[in-house]
């Protein structure tokens, strides 16, 4: 299986600051985020996998009362999960992830560049029981 999926979503919101002499403020905040990942999924070695990788533009603005921020990024993510089924105990996962971020924020109170780097590693167990369904038995990121 080889697959592709996107997405772009543009929101704002109308909020007022916690600050109580700023308490009435109307703040705007808006986003912009455009994002596309790719992925294929195959068994071997007795294991259901898939391999993935997705990047996400983002952009996002605030207008406060007091100051402006604008903050422009974008996010790469490479991950690999497998998965397999315990007997009729229930299923097993779990995978390894890299993501990485890159991003400039401006505003009223200056600039500023960085960098973040993300490694993970996941595991999930899945318990059947007849009686209640599946159920998170055990999860860490």
């Amino acid at each position: 299986m080889i697959g592709a999926s996107g997405f772009a979503g543009r929101s704002s919101a109308n909020y007022d600051d916690s600050y109580p002499a700023m308490a009435d403020a109307d703040n705007l905040a808006k986003s912009e985020t455009q994002g596309l990942r790719l992925y294929t999924g195959f068994s071997a070695f007795g294991l259901d996998q898939e391999l993935s990788y997705s990047h996400f533009n983002i952009e996002r603005a605030n207008y406060e009362a007091w100051s402006d921020i604008f903050y422009t990024g974008t996010r790469d993510r490479l991950a690999w999960v497998a998965s397999t089924a315990i007997g009729a105990a229930g299923d097993i996962s779990f995978g390894i992830d890299h993501s990485r971020e890159d991003y400039t924020q401006s505003g009223s109170y200056g600039d500023s560049e960085g960098k973040t780097t993300s490694p993970g590693l996941c595991r999930t167990a899945l318990c059947a029981d007849p009686d209640v369904g599946y159920q998170r038995l055990a999860a860490a990121r």
